[in-house]
């Protein structure tokens, strides 16, 4: 299992400090904001995200647990956050993705990707859709 670096907008330079998310009632969509604006000395602005056809969601405190992650996560490369976390990542090789793609992948359900999402606070992962909109907004 391995993390790589994703980066659906530019500019993500540090740690994000927490990240709230939610499913609306109607449509098959997960939104999740990356509240960046709350870590201190970076710009004020968060990151919105809407994963559509989600599959999977795990939300745990700020350490692993419920589905492993790997050892190695790549880290931010603003030397004032080099020993932070790179707070957007793509998941390769994980047990949970492996087990959507089993249920899913045979009733015509697009490519889908293990996205892990980082923060001081959070530790969220989700199995959707390969596509996501993504959009800064200033706070």
């Amino acid at each position: 299992m391995i993390a790589f670096i994703w980066e659906p907008v530019p500019g993500i330079i540090g740690p994000c400090a927490d990240i709230s998310f939610e499913r609306p009632a109607s449509g098959n969509a997960l939104r999740v904001t990356m509240h960046f604006s709350r870590t201190k000395g970076l710009p004020s602005q968060d990151l919105h995200l809407r994963f559509d056809g989600p599959l999977a969601l795990r939300w745990e405190d700020e350490c692993p647990g419920f589905d492993p992650v790997p050892e190695q996560l790549p880290k931010c490369a603003t030397a004032a956050w080099r020993e932070w976390a790179f707070p957007l990542l793509k998941v390769e090789g994980s047990e949970l993705l492996r087990q959507v793609r089993a249920i899913h992948e045979l009733d015509g359900t697009p490519e889908i990707a293990h996205f892990l999402l980082v923060s001081m606070n959070d530790l969220v992962q989700i199995v959707a859709r390969s596509e996501v909109r993504s959009e800064w907004a200033t706070v």
